[in-house]
């Protein structure tokens, strides 16, 4: 039997990655509906999609 070895990247290379994406007025600009914004300790806005279907969306973080 064959043993797996699982490849890991930097973590720079894996926050970098994660940090990408567009925007909240990217996404607004696109289609999507604004249902929450962001206010006080809460730093995520709540959007929804044409279909009605609500996701949460996170200002990018600086790098470093």
């Amino acid at each position: 039997m064959r043993k797996v070895t699982r490849r890991s990247h930097p973590p720079e290379r894996r926050r970098a990655r994660r940090l990408a994406g567009p925007e909240p007025p990217t996404l607004v600009a696109a289609g999507a509906r604004l249902v929450r914004e962001p206010s006080g300790e809460v730093t995520r806005w709540v959007l929804a999609d044409p279909e009605g279907n609500e996701f949460r969306t996170f200002a990018p973080r600086p790098i470093g």
